[in-house]
Protein backbone atom coordinates (compact mmCIF):
# COMPACT_ATOMS: atom_id res chain seq x y z
CA UNK A 1 0.00 0.00 0.00
CA UNK A 2 1.66 3.29 -0.81
CA UNK A 3 0.71 6.71 0.13
CA UNK A 4 -0.53 8.90 -2.75
CA UNK A 5 1.28 12.68 -3.32
CA UNK A 6 0.42 13.15 -6.45
CA UNK A 7 -1.79 16.02 -7.77
CA UNK A 8 -5.49 15.36 -9.69
CA UNK A 9 -5.43 14.28 -13.13
CA UNK A 10 -1.58 13.21 -13.15
CA UNK A 11 -1.24 9.48 -14.21
CA UNK A 12 1.04 6.93 -12.01
CA UNK A 13 2.73 4.13 -13.81
CA UNK A 14 3.69 1.06 -11.47
CA UNK A 15 6.04 -1.55 -13.02
CA UNK A 16 7.51 -5.09 -11.70
CA UNK A 17 10.62 -7.26 -13.08
CA UNK A 18 11.38 -10.39 -12.72
CA UNK A 19 14.24 -12.34 -13.91
CA UNK A 20 16.13 -15.78 -13.27
CA UNK A 21 18.66 -17.41 -15.31
CA UNK A 22 17.90 -19.75 -18.28
CA UNK A 23 14.48 -18.48 -18.31
CA UNK A 24 12.74 -20.38 -21.16
CA UNK A 25 9.81 -17.35 -21.54
CA UNK A 26 10.89 -14.10 -20.70
CA UNK A 27 7.44 -12.37 -22.16
CA UNK A 28 6.04 -12.63 -18.97
CA UNK A 29 8.71 -11.23 -16.86
CA UNK A 30 7.71 -7.45 -16.80
CA UNK A 31 4.54 -6.37 -16.12
CA UNK A 32 2.79 -2.70 -15.23
CA UNK A 33 -0.11 -0.83 -14.20
CA UNK A 34 -1.24 2.74 -14.81
CA UNK A 35 -3.70 4.79 -12.86
CA UNK A 36 -5.20 8.85 -12.98
CA UNK A 37 -5.18 10.31 -9.92
CA UNK A 38 -9.18 11.69 -9.61
CA UNK A 39 -10.64 13.93 -7.36
CA UNK A 40 -14.00 13.62 -5.49
CA UNK A 41 -15.65 11.91 -2.99
CA UNK A 42 -15.36 7.49 -2.01
CA UNK A 43 -17.98 5.57 -2.82
CA UNK A 44 -18.10 2.57 -0.93
CA UNK A 45 -20.45 -0.18 -1.00
CA UNK A 46 -20.99 -3.50 0.63
CA UNK A 47 -23.34 -6.72 -0.77
CA UNK A 48 -23.81 -10.63 0.49
CA UNK A 49 -24.62 -13.59 -0.90
CA UNK A 50 -24.70 -17.09 0.88
CA UNK A 51 -23.97 -20.70 -0.41
CA UNK A 52 -27.29 -22.23 0.53
CA UNK A 53 -30.55 -21.04 2.04
CA UNK A 54 -30.86 -24.60 3.66
CA UNK A 55 -28.44 -25.24 6.61
CA UNK A 56 -28.18 -28.12 8.36
CA UNK A 57 -27.94 -27.66 12.29
CA UNK A 58 -24.62 -27.99 13.61
CA UNK A 59 -22.98 -27.90 9.82
CA UNK A 60 -21.19 -25.16 8.47
CA UNK A 61 -22.70 -21.84 6.30
CA UNK A 62 -20.65 -19.81 3.49
CA UNK A 63 -21.36 -16.30 3.38
CA UNK A 64 -19.88 -14.09 0.58
CA UNK A 65 -19.75 -10.67 1.31
CA UNK A 66 -18.29 -8.21 -1.86
CA UNK A 67 -16.86 -4.53 -0.93
CA UNK A 68 -15.37 -1.64 -2.45
CA UNK A 69 -15.30 1.87 -3.69
CA UNK A 70 -16.88 3.19 -6.64
CA UNK A 71 -15.54 6.35 -5.97
CA UNK A 72 -12.44 8.19 -8.34
CA UNK A 73 -10.28 8.35 -4.96
CA UNK A 74 -9.31 6.36 -2.04
CA UNK A 75 -11.15 6.16 1.26
CA UNK A 76 -10.41 7.13 4.53
CA UNK A 77 -10.24 4.29 7.74
CA UNK A 78 -13.18 1.77 6.80
CA UNK A 79 -15.23 -0.07 9.25
CA UNK A 80 -17.39 -3.87 8.32
CA UNK A 81 -19.65 -4.98 10.56
CA UNK A 82 -21.05 -8.67 9.85
CA UNK A 83 -24.45 -8.95 12.14
CA UNK A 84 -24.88 -13.06 12.53
CA UNK A 85 -27.58 -14.65 13.90
CA UNK A 86 -28.90 -16.18 16.87
CA UNK A 87 -27.35 -19.58 17.26
CA UNK A 88 -24.34 -18.82 14.92
CA UNK A 89 -20.64 -18.41 15.28
CA UNK A 90 -17.57 -17.15 13.02
CA UNK A 91 -15.38 -20.61 12.25
CA UNK A 92 -13.09 -18.43 9.40
CA UNK A 93 -12.76 -15.59 7.31
CA UNK A 94 -10.26 -14.58 4.19
CA UNK A 95 -10.06 -12.37 1.58
CA UNK A 96 -11.27 -14.52 -2.06
CA UNK A 97 -8.11 -12.94 -3.83
CA UNK A 98 -5.39 -13.24 -1.18
CA UNK A 99 -5.38 -10.09 0.02
CA UNK A 100 -4.40 -9.14 3.70
CA UNK A 101 -5.97 -5.54 4.52
CA UNK A 102 -8.50 -6.21 7.05
CA UNK A 103 -7.65 -6.52 10.91
CA UNK A 104 -10.36 -7.78 12.89
CA UNK A 105 -11.68 -5.94 15.91
CA UNK A 106 -13.47 -6.95 19.09
CA UNK A 107 -17.28 -6.74 18.66
CA UNK A 108 -20.41 -8.25 20.31
CA UNK A 109 -20.43 -12.70 20.41
CA UNK A 110 -23.16 -11.92 17.33
CA UNK A 111 -20.54 -9.73 15.04
CA UNK A 112 -17.69 -10.00 13.19
CA UNK A 113 -16.16 -6.20 13.27
CA UNK A 114 -13.10 -5.46 10.65
CA UNK A 115 -11.28 -2.53 10.04
CA UNK A 116 -9.15 -1.14 7.19
CA UNK A 117 -6.83 2.40 6.56
CA UNK A 118 -7.93 2.80 3.21
CA UNK A 119 -10.19 1.10 0.09
CA UNK A 120 -8.61 2.64 -2.53
CA UNK A 121 -10.44 3.79 -5.55
CA UNK A 122 -12.14 2.17 -8.40
CA UNK A 123 -11.33 -1.41 -6.76
CA UNK A 124 -13.45 -4.63 -5.24
CA UNK A 125 -12.87 -7.67 -3.63
CA UNK A 126 -14.69 -10.59 -1.21
CA UNK A 127 -14.69 -11.81 2.09
CA UNK A 128 -15.36 -15.27 2.29
CA UNK A 129 -16.84 -16.30 5.99
CA UNK A 130 -17.70 -19.18 6.83
CA UNK A 131 -19.97 -19.53 9.93
CA UNK A 132 -21.12 -22.51 12.32
CA UNK A 133 -24.88 -23.07 13.13
CA UNK A 134 -25.48 -24.36 16.64
CA UNK A 135 -26.77 -28.66 16.64
CA UNK A 136 -29.69 -27.21 18.68
CA UNK A 137 -31.30 -25.04 16.68
CA UNK A 138 -34.76 -25.83 15.30
CA UNK A 139 -35.62 -26.84 11.96
CA UNK A 140 -37.54 -23.94 10.51
CA UNK A 141 -35.63 -21.37 12.29
CA UNK A 142 -35.25 -18.10 10.11
CA UNK A 143 -31.53 -16.77 9.69
CA UNK A 144 -30.85 -13.44 9.29
CA UNK A 145 -27.65 -11.89 8.40
CA UNK A 146 -27.05 -8.07 8.29
CA UNK A 147 -23.48 -6.04 6.68
CA UNK A 148 -22.97 -2.93 6.84
CA UNK A 149 -19.71 -0.93 6.30
CA UNK A 150 -18.67 2.41 6.94
CA UNK A 151 -16.30 5.44 6.25
CA UNK A 152 -15.91 9.24 6.92
CA UNK A 153 -16.92 10.43 4.10
CA UNK A 154 -18.87 8.28 1.61
CA UNK A 155 -20.80 9.89 -1.73
CA UNK A 156 -23.41 7.56 -1.46
CA UNK A 157 -24.81 6.22 1.93
CA UNK A 158 -27.56 4.18 0.19
CA UNK A 159 -25.50 1.17 -0.60
CA UNK A 160 -23.72 0.97 2.52
CA UNK A 161 -25.72 -2.32 3.89
CA UNK A 162 -27.05 -5.53 2.78
CA UNK A 163 -29.32 -8.15 4.35
CA UNK A 164 -29.84 -12.22 4.34
CA UNK A 165 -32.81 -13.24 5.26
CA UNK A 166 -33.85 -16.41 3.11
CA UNK A 167 -31.72 -19.12 5.06
CA UNK A 168 -34.25 -21.87 6.93
CA UNK A 169 -32.57 -24.10 9.16
CA UNK A 170 -33.50 -27.34 7.54
CA UNK A 171 -32.93 -31.33 7.30
CA UNK A 172 -29.86 -32.65 6.04
CA UNK A 173 -29.63 -33.10 2.13
CA UNK A 174 -26.13 -34.55 0.09
CA UNK A 175 -25.26 -33.35 -2.57
CA UNK A 176 -21.63 -33.05 -4.41
CA UNK A 177 -20.76 -32.34 -8.05
CA UNK A 178 -17.88 -32.59 -10.55
CA UNK A 179 -17.28 -30.51 -13.97
CA UNK A 180 -14.19 -31.26 -15.80
CA UNK A 181 -12.94 -29.37 -19.66
CA UNK A 182 -9.65 -29.11 -21.64
CA UNK A 183 -7.43 -26.61 -20.25
CA UNK A 184 -4.35 -26.58 -22.43
CA UNK A 185 -2.09 -28.62 -24.14
CA UNK A 186 0.07 -30.35 -27.55
CA UNK A 187 -2.84 -32.96 -28.70
CA UNK A 188 0.03 -35.05 -30.53
CA UNK A 189 2.08 -37.65 -30.20
CA UNK A 190 4.32 -37.61 -27.69
CA UNK A 191 2.46 -34.06 -26.35
CA UNK A 192 0.11 -33.34 -22.98
CA UNK A 193 -3.32 -32.41 -22.16
CA UNK A 194 -4.27 -30.68 -19.35
CA UNK A 195 -7.44 -30.49 -18.22
CA UNK A 196 -9.46 -28.33 -15.56
CA UNK A 197 -11.29 -30.48 -12.82
CA UNK A 198 -14.10 -28.31 -10.62
CA UNK A 199 -15.94 -29.88 -7.10
CA UNK A 200 -18.36 -28.52 -5.53
CA UNK A 201 -20.51 -29.29 -2.06
CA UNK A 202 -23.82 -28.43 -3.04
CA UNK A 203 -25.47 -30.22 -0.10
CA UNK A 204 -25.83 -28.59 3.34
CA UNK A 205 -23.79 -31.34 5.50
CA UNK A 206 -19.83 -31.56 5.11
CA UNK A 207 -18.43 -34.97 3.35
CA UNK A 208 -15.64 -37.09 3.14
CA UNK A 209 -15.05 -36.20 -0.69
CA UNK A 210 -12.67 -38.53 -3.42
CA UNK A 211 -12.09 -37.73 -6.73
CA UNK A 212 -11.03 -40.46 -9.41
CA UNK A 213 -10.01 -39.39 -12.99
CA UNK A 214 -9.85 -41.90 -15.19
CA UNK A 215 -7.33 -41.57 -17.72
CA UNK A 216 -7.24 -42.31 -21.53
CA UNK A 217 -5.85 -45.25 -22.89
CA UNK A 218 -1.95 -44.24 -24.16
CA UNK A 219 -1.76 -41.02 -21.50
CA UNK A 220 0.09 -41.34 -18.14
CA UNK A 221 -0.41 -38.95 -15.11
CA UNK A 222 2.11 -35.81 -14.90
CA UNK A 223 1.08 -33.67 -12.17
CA UNK A 224 -1.38 -31.83 -10.57
CA UNK A 225 -1.95 -28.34 -8.72
CA UNK A 226 -4.48 -26.87 -7.25
CA UNK A 227 -5.92 -22.79 -7.48
CA UNK A 228 -6.60 -21.45 -3.93
CA UNK A 229 -7.70 -18.49 -5.62
CA UNK A 230 -5.01 -16.10 -5.63
CA UNK A 231 -2.66 -18.84 -6.16
CA UNK A 232 -1.16 -22.49 -7.52
CA UNK A 233 -0.16 -25.21 -4.90
CA UNK A 234 1.08 -28.62 -5.86
CA UNK A 235 -1.65 -30.90 -4.96
CA UNK A 236 -0.46 -34.59 -5.58
CA UNK A 237 -3.20 -37.22 -5.52
CA UNK A 238 -3.46 -39.54 -3.22
CA UNK A 239 -3.31 -42.92 -5.33
CA UNK A 240 -2.51 -43.36 -9.02
CA UNK A 241 -2.46 -46.47 -11.54
CA UNK A 242 -1.75 -46.99 -15.04
CA UNK A 243 -5.28 -45.54 -15.94
CA UNK A 244 -6.78 -43.67 -13.10
CA UNK A 245 -5.67 -40.98 -10.32
CA UNK A 246 -7.82 -40.46 -6.90
CA UNK A 247 -7.43 -37.21 -4.60
CA UNK A 248 -9.07 -37.35 -0.95
CA UNK A 249 -10.71 -33.93 0.57
CA UNK A 250 -11.46 -34.71 3.82
CA UNK A 251 -13.92 -33.31 4.73
CA UNK A 252 -15.51 -30.85 2.39
CA UNK A 253 -17.84 -28.34 3.86
CA UNK A 254 -20.70 -26.62 2.31
CA UNK A 255 -20.33 -24.16 -0.04
CA UNK A 256 -16.83 -25.45 -0.45
CA UNK A 257 -15.07 -25.50 -3.69
CA UNK A 258 -12.27 -27.43 -5.46
CA UNK A 259 -10.04 -26.22 -8.69
CA UNK A 260 -7.61 -28.64 -9.77
CA UNK A 261 -5.42 -28.70 -12.89
CA UNK A 262 -4.42 -32.19 -13.93
CA UNK A 263 -1.70 -32.39 -17.12
CA UNK A 264 -1.17 -36.22 -18.62
CA UNK A 265 1.65 -37.37 -21.19
CA UNK A 266 0.16 -38.38 -24.37
CA UNK A 267 2.22 -41.61 -24.99
CA UNK A 268 2.26 -42.73 -29.06
CA UNK A 269 -1.01 -42.54 -29.71
CA UNK A 270 -2.18 -42.72 -33.44
CA UNK A 271 -3.22 -39.25 -35.20
CA UNK A 272 -7.04 -39.21 -35.00
CA UNK A 273 -7.70 -41.15 -31.94
CA UNK A 274 -10.55 -39.96 -29.69
CA UNK A 275 -8.69 -39.74 -26.24
CA UNK A 276 -11.23 -39.43 -23.20
CA UNK A 277 -11.12 -38.45 -20.17
CA UNK A 278 -13.27 -38.89 -17.66
CA UNK A 279 -13.63 -37.21 -13.20
CA UNK A 280 -15.80 -38.69 -10.93
CA UNK A 281 -16.77 -37.55 -7.16
CA UNK A 282 -18.08 -39.10 -4.64
CA UNK A 283 -18.73 -40.08 -0.94
CA UNK A 284 -19.48 -42.53 1.28
CA UNK A 285 -23.31 -42.40 1.96
CA UNK A 286 -26.18 -40.80 -0.11
CA UNK A 287 -26.03 -38.36 -2.76
CA UNK A 288 -29.79 -36.56 -3.22
CA UNK A 289 -28.83 -35.72 -7.28
CA UNK A 290 -26.01 -38.19 -8.69
CA UNK A 291 -26.59 -36.60 -11.71
CA UNK A 292 -23.39 -34.28 -11.81
CA UNK A 293 -21.35 -36.66 -10.31
CA UNK A 294 -19.20 -37.15 -13.28
CA UNK A 295 -18.19 -35.33 -16.56
CA UNK A 296 -16.07 -36.68 -19.19
CA UNK A 297 -13.91 -34.23 -22.19
CA UNK A 298 -13.55 -36.05 -25.50
CA UNK A 299 -10.29 -34.72 -27.56
CA UNK A 300 -8.82 -36.20 -31.06
CA UNK A 301 -4.91 -36.29 -31.08
CA UNK A 302 -3.61 -34.69 -34.95
CA UNK A 303 -0.45 -35.51 -36.55
CA UNK A 304 2.31 -32.94 -36.09
CA UNK A 305 2.59 -29.51 -37.01
CA UNK A 306 0.53 -26.35 -36.56
CA UNK A 307 -3.16 -26.60 -35.25
CA UNK A 308 -4.81 -23.97 -33.97
CA UNK A 309 -8.70 -24.46 -32.47
CA UNK A 310 -10.56 -21.86 -32.01
CA UNK A 311 -14.65 -22.63 -30.03
CA UNK A 312 -16.77 -19.79 -28.85
CA UNK A 313 -19.68 -19.65 -26.06
CA UNK A 314 -22.14 -16.47 -25.28
CA UNK A 315 -23.76 -15.25 -22.45
CA UNK A 316 -26.29 -12.55 -21.81
CA UNK A 317 -25.13 -9.93 -19.62
CA UNK A 318 -28.74 -8.59 -19.51
CA UNK A 319 -31.38 -8.25 -22.24
CA UNK A 320 -29.21 -5.54 -23.92
CA UNK A 321 -25.81 -7.02 -23.69
CA UNK A 322 -24.07 -9.92 -24.95
CA UNK A 323 -20.63 -11.06 -24.05
CA UNK A 324 -19.44 -13.57 -26.42
CA UNK A 325 -16.36 -15.93 -25.51
CA UNK A 326 -13.66 -16.84 -28.22
CA UNK A 327 -11.26 -19.73 -26.86
CA UNK A 328 -7.79 -19.47 -28.74
CA UNK A 329 -5.71 -22.81 -28.19
CA UNK A 330 -2.63 -23.90 -29.97
CA UNK A 331 -2.94 -27.73 -29.69
CA UNK A 332 -0.25 -28.69 -32.29
CA UNK A 333 3.68 -29.06 -31.79
CA UNK A 334 4.41 -26.22 -33.98
CA UNK A 335 4.93 -22.21 -32.64
CA UNK A 336 2.30 -20.08 -34.37
CA UNK A 337 2.88 -16.45 -35.08
CA UNK A 338 0.94 -13.78 -36.58
CA UNK A 339 -2.12 -15.57 -35.85
CA UNK A 340 -5.43 -13.26 -37.41
CA UNK A 341 -8.82 -14.06 -36.44
CA UNK A 342 -11.94 -12.44 -37.70
CA UNK A 343 -14.70 -12.41 -35.75
CA UNK A 344 -18.27 -11.45 -37.00
CA UNK A 345 -20.59 -10.15 -34.84
CA UNK A 346 -24.22 -10.35 -35.44
CA UNK A 347 -26.69 -7.23 -37.11
CA UNK A 348 -28.66 -5.23 -34.50
CA UNK A 349 -25.76 -4.84 -32.52
CA UNK A 350 -22.70 -2.82 -31.85
CA UNK A 351 -19.13 -3.43 -29.85
CA UNK A 352 -19.16 -1.97 -26.60
CA UNK A 353 -15.59 -3.09 -26.12
CA UNK A 354 -13.61 -5.82 -25.88
CA UNK A 355 -10.41 -7.56 -23.66
CA UNK A 356 -8.05 -10.57 -23.36
CA UNK A 357 -6.66 -12.93 -21.34
CA UNK A 358 -3.50 -13.85 -23.05
CA UNK A 359 0.12 -13.72 -22.29
CA UNK A 360 0.93 -12.25 -25.61
CA UNK A 361 0.47 -9.19 -27.48
CA UNK A 362 -2.93 -8.94 -28.84
CA UNK A 363 -4.75 -6.19 -30.80
CA UNK A 364 -8.29 -5.32 -32.02
CA UNK A 365 -9.99 -3.37 -34.82
CA UNK A 366 -13.06 -2.71 -35.13
CA UNK A 367 -15.00 -2.49 -39.04
CA UNK A 368 -18.27 -1.39 -37.70
CA UNK A 369 -19.50 -1.01 -41.15
CA UNK A 370 -18.94 -4.77 -41.97
CA UNK A 371 -20.20 -5.87 -38.28
CA UNK A 372 -16.51 -7.48 -37.38
CA UNK A 373 -13.85 -7.33 -34.88
CA UNK A 374 -9.86 -8.33 -36.29
CA UNK A 375 -7.80 -9.34 -33.43
CA UNK A 376 -4.24 -10.32 -34.18
CA UNK A 377 -2.15 -12.37 -31.79
CA UNK A 378 1.56 -11.94 -31.94
CA UNK A 379 2.49 -15.74 -30.58
CA UNK A 380 1.26 -18.88 -29.35
CA UNK A 381 3.70 -21.87 -28.48
CA UNK A 382 2.58 -25.32 -28.94
CA UNK A 383 -0.23 -25.72 -25.76
CA UNK A 384 -0.53 -22.40 -25.05
CA UNK A 385 -4.04 -20.98 -24.74
CA UNK A 386 -6.34 -17.80 -24.00
CA UNK A 387 -9.41 -15.99 -24.92
CA UNK A 388 -10.89 -12.44 -26.09
CA UNK A 389 -14.23 -11.32 -24.48
CA UNK A 390 -16.37 -9.43 -26.89
CA UNK A 391 -19.23 -7.16 -25.83
CA UNK A 392 -21.93 -6.10 -27.71
CA UNK A 393 -24.58 -3.70 -27.09
CA UNK A 394 -28.10 -4.87 -29.09
CA UNK A 395 -29.99 -1.82 -30.89
CA UNK A 396 -32.24 -0.21 -28.84
CA UNK A 397 -35.21 -1.46 -31.11
CA UNK A 398 -34.53 -5.38 -30.69
CA UNK A 399 -33.74 -5.17 -26.91
CA UNK A 400 -36.34 -6.93 -24.55
CA UNK A 401 -37.88 -8.86 -28.03
CA UNK A 402 -37.93 -12.48 -27.84
CA UNK A 403 -37.36 -14.89 -30.70
CA UNK A 404 -34.54 -13.52 -32.41
CA UNK A 405 -30.93 -15.27 -32.49
CA UNK A 406 -27.90 -13.34 -32.95
CA UNK A 407 -25.05 -15.43 -34.82
CA UNK A 408 -21.65 -14.81 -33.83
CA UNK A 409 -18.74 -16.68 -35.83
CA UNK A 410 -14.95 -16.89 -35.99
CA UNK A 411 -12.52 -17.36 -38.55
CA UNK A 412 -8.69 -18.25 -37.75
CA UNK A 413 -6.89 -19.49 -40.90
CA UNK A 414 -3.78 -20.82 -40.50
CA UNK A 415 -1.37 -22.12 -43.09
CA UNK A 416 -0.52 -25.82 -42.88
CA UNK A 417 -2.93 -26.53 -40.32
CA UNK A 418 -2.71 -30.72 -40.20
CA UNK A 419 -6.95 -30.11 -39.06
CA UNK A 420 -8.09 -26.71 -41.00
CA UNK A 421 -12.09 -28.13 -39.61
CA UNK A 422 -11.62 -25.94 -36.09
CA UNK A 423 -9.96 -22.77 -37.50
CA UNK A 424 -13.99 -21.71 -37.54
CA UNK A 425 -16.86 -21.59 -35.10
CA UNK A 426 -20.46 -19.94 -34.56
CA UNK A 427 -22.36 -19.65 -31.46
CA UNK A 428 -26.07 -18.26 -31.62
CA UNK A 429 -27.39 -16.48 -28.45
CA UNK A 430 -31.53 -16.73 -28.51
CA UNK A 431 -33.48 -14.31 -26.60
CA UNK A 432 -36.53 -15.67 -24.55
CA UNK A 433 -36.94 -18.75 -22.54
CA UNK A 434 -35.62 -22.05 -24.33
CA UNK A 435 -37.89 -24.52 -23.31
CA UNK A 436 -36.24 -28.27 -24.32
CA UNK A 437 -37.08 -31.75 -23.17
CA UNK A 438 -35.64 -35.00 -24.24
CA UNK A 439 -35.32 -38.87 -22.50
CA UNK A 440 -33.62 -42.15 -22.52
CA UNK A 441 -33.89 -45.61 -21.01
CA UNK A 442 -33.15 -45.25 -17.60
CA UNK A 443 -33.72 -48.77 -16.57
CA UNK A 444 -34.69 -52.56 -18.26
CA UNK A 445 -34.21 -53.59 -21.95
CA UNK A 446 -36.24 -52.62 -25.11
CA UNK A 447 -37.81 -55.84 -26.21
CA UNK A 448 -40.97 -57.49 -26.73
CA UNK A 449 -43.04 -58.12 -23.35
CA UNK A 450 -40.43 -55.78 -21.60
CA UNK A 451 -41.26 -53.34 -18.69
CA UNK A 452 -38.45 -50.49 -19.02
CA UNK A 453 -38.40 -47.26 -17.39
CA UNK A 454 -37.27 -43.60 -19.09
CA UNK A 455 -35.50 -40.53 -17.34
CA UNK A 456 -37.49 -37.83 -18.52
CA UNK A 457 -35.23 -34.68 -18.48
CA UNK A 458 -37.09 -31.09 -19.61
CA UNK A 459 -36.79 -27.12 -18.28
CA UNK A 460 -35.69 -23.76 -19.39
CA UNK A 461 -32.23 -23.94 -20.57
CA UNK A 462 -31.43 -20.19 -21.60
CA UNK A 463 -29.72 -18.58 -19.01
CA UNK A 464 -30.68 -14.94 -17.10
CA UNK A 465 -32.45 -13.11 -18.29
CA UNK A 466 -34.72 -15.30 -20.44
CA UNK A 467 -37.19 -16.79 -17.41
CA UNK A 468 -40.55 -17.96 -18.64
CA UNK A 469 -43.25 -15.04 -18.07
CA UNK A 470 -44.80 -14.68 -14.29
CA UNK A 471 -47.78 -16.83 -14.25
CA UNK A 472 -46.82 -19.57 -16.78
CA UNK A 473 -45.95 -23.08 -16.76
CA UNK A 474 -44.71 -25.46 -18.96
CA UNK A 475 -46.71 -29.05 -19.72
CA UNK A 476 -44.43 -32.15 -21.08
CA UNK A 477 -46.74 -34.43 -23.04
CA UNK A 478 -45.97 -38.15 -24.16
CA UNK A 479 -47.13 -39.69 -27.36
CA UNK A 480 -46.50 -43.55 -26.97
CA UNK A 481 -46.61 -45.61 -30.19
CA UNK A 482 -49.08 -48.77 -30.31
CA UNK A 483 -47.15 -51.49 -28.42
CA UNK A 484 -46.57 -49.49 -25.55
CA UNK A 485 -48.81 -48.93 -22.33
CA UNK A 486 -48.06 -46.43 -19.66
CA UNK A 487 -47.88 -48.10 -16.12
CA UNK A 488 -46.66 -45.37 -13.87
CA UNK A 489 -44.34 -42.03 -13.91
CA UNK A 490 -42.85 -40.90 -10.46
CA UNK A 491 -39.68 -38.59 -9.49
CA UNK A 492 -36.39 -39.52 -9.03
CA UNK A 493 -36.78 -39.33 -5.14
CA UNK A 494 -38.98 -41.94 -5.34
CA UNK A 495 -42.19 -39.73 -5.13
CA UNK A 496 -45.19 -40.51 -7.58
CA UNK A 497 -46.24 -37.81 -10.26
CA UNK A 498 -49.14 -38.26 -11.51
CA UNK A 499 -50.27 -36.72 -14.70
CA UNK A 500 -52.36 -34.14 -15.66
CA UNK A 501 -54.50 -36.35 -18.37
CA UNK A 502 -53.63 -39.81 -19.52
CA UNK A 503 -55.67 -41.67 -22.16
CA UNK A 504 -54.45 -45.00 -22.82
CA UNK A 505 -55.62 -46.32 -25.36
CA UNK A 506 -54.79 -43.35 -27.42
CA UNK A 507 -51.33 -43.48 -25.86
CA UNK A 508 -51.36 -39.60 -24.35
CA UNK A 509 -49.89 -38.79 -20.96
CA UNK A 510 -49.45 -35.02 -20.29
CA UNK A 511 -47.87 -33.71 -17.36
CA UNK A 512 -48.15 -29.83 -15.94
CA UNK A 513 -44.91 -29.36 -14.37
CA UNK A 514 -44.06 -26.10 -13.18
CA UNK A 515 -42.71 -22.28 -13.91
CA UNK A 516 -39.41 -22.53 -15.06
CA UNK A 517 -36.22 -19.40 -14.56
CA UNK A 518 -33.22 -19.60 -16.25
CA UNK A 519 -31.34 -22.64 -16.33
CA UNK A 520 -33.98 -24.62 -14.65
CA UNK A 521 -34.72 -28.21 -15.12
CA UNK A 522 -36.32 -31.55 -13.66
CA UNK A 523 -36.12 -35.09 -14.06
CA UNK A 524 -38.97 -37.39 -13.47
CA UNK A 525 -39.23 -41.59 -14.79
CA UNK A 526 -41.99 -42.99 -16.68
CA UNK A 527 -42.38 -46.73 -16.76
CA UNK A 528 -43.80 -48.16 -19.77
CA UNK A 529 -44.74 -51.96 -20.85
CA UNK A 530 -43.43 -53.07 -24.59
CA UNK A 531 -46.38 -55.73 -26.02
CA UNK A 532 -45.31 -59.36 -26.08
CA UNK A 533 -46.50 -59.47 -29.98
CA UNK A 534 -44.60 -56.65 -31.11
CA UNK A 535 -42.39 -56.99 -34.14
CA UNK A 536 -38.74 -56.46 -33.28
CA UNK A 537 -37.72 -56.03 -36.83
CA UNK A 538 -40.25 -52.63 -36.92
CA UNK A 539 -39.49 -48.99 -35.77
CA UNK A 540 -41.12 -48.64 -32.19
CA UNK A 541 -40.63 -44.71 -32.36
CA UNK A 542 -41.87 -42.40 -28.83
CA UNK A 543 -41.89 -38.61 -29.01
CA UNK A 544 -42.08 -36.55 -26.50
CA UNK A 545 -42.84 -32.65 -26.00
CA UNK A 546 -42.39 -29.68 -23.70
CA UNK A 547 -45.08 -26.73 -24.37
CA UNK A 548 -45.80 -23.55 -22.44
CA UNK A 549 -49.33 -22.81 -20.78
CA UNK A 550 -50.25 -20.50 -21.51
CA UNK A 551 -48.44 -19.30 -24.49
CA UNK A 552 -47.19 -15.93 -23.55
CA UNK A 553 -43.21 -15.74 -24.56
CA UNK A 554 -41.89 -16.68 -27.97
CA UNK A 555 -38.74 -19.49 -27.91
CA UNK A 556 -35.92 -18.71 -29.89
CA UNK A 557 -34.93 -22.34 -30.65
CA UNK A 558 -38.78 -24.81 -30.81
CA UNK A 559 -36.69 -27.46 -32.69
CA UNK A 560 -36.24 -29.14 -29.21
CA UNK A 561 -39.44 -28.80 -27.63
CA UNK A 562 -40.14 -32.35 -29.09
CA UNK A 563 -37.69 -34.85 -29.07
CA UNK A 564 -38.03 -38.10 -30.96
CA UNK A 565 -36.53 -41.09 -29.69
CA UNK A 566 -36.17 -44.52 -31.26
CA UNK A 567 -37.45 -47.18 -28.65
CA UNK A 568 -36.63 -49.93 -31.21
CA UNK A 569 -34.58 -48.98 -34.23
CA UNK A 570 -34.20 -52.12 -36.26
CA UNK A 571 -30.60 -52.88 -37.46
CA UNK A 572 -30.55 -52.91 -41.62
CA UNK A 573 -29.24 -55.84 -43.42
CA UNK A 574 -27.03 -55.23 -47.03
CA UNK A 575 -27.26 -58.25 -48.77
CA UNK A 576 -24.75 -59.34 -51.40
CA UNK A 577 -26.02 -57.88 -55.11
CA UNK A 578 -26.13 -61.82 -56.15
CA UNK A 579 -28.44 -62.84 -53.31
CA UNK A 580 -30.79 -60.14 -54.03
Amino acid sequence: MLTNTASASDTLRNAVDIYAPFDSDDWNNQSEAEIHVGEGQPDVYVWKDQSSNDPAPGQTLLYKIGYGNDGPIASGPVVLTDTLPDGVEVVSWHSRNGYHLWNESDGSEDQLVLTVPTVPGQWGDEIYLRVRLSDTLPLGTKLTNTVEITTAVDADPENNADEEDDAEVSEPRWDIGVRKNFGWGSLVPGGEAGYHIYARNHGNMAVDVSITDTLPAGTSFDESWQWTGWTSVPSPPEETGDDYAVWELAPMEPGEELHLNVRLNIGDVSPGTTITNCAAIGHQGDDDWPYNDSECVADTVRERGPNLRIWKESDWEDDDTIEYKLHVENIGSQRLEDVWITDTYPVSTSVEGWWDDFHRWVTGTIDASHHQAVFWIQEMDPGNTGRIELNLALDGDVVGQQGLSFVNTAEAPVAGDVYPADNQHSVVAGSGPDLFVTKWIHKGEPEPGERITFTVRAGNQNEWPWPMSNGTNARVTERLPEGMTYIDSFWTDGTHFEPLHSDLEAGLVIWDMRHYWSEEYDLFHVVVDLDEDIDPLQPLINQVEIKQTPQLDIDPFPANNVFTYAVIQPARLFLPAILK
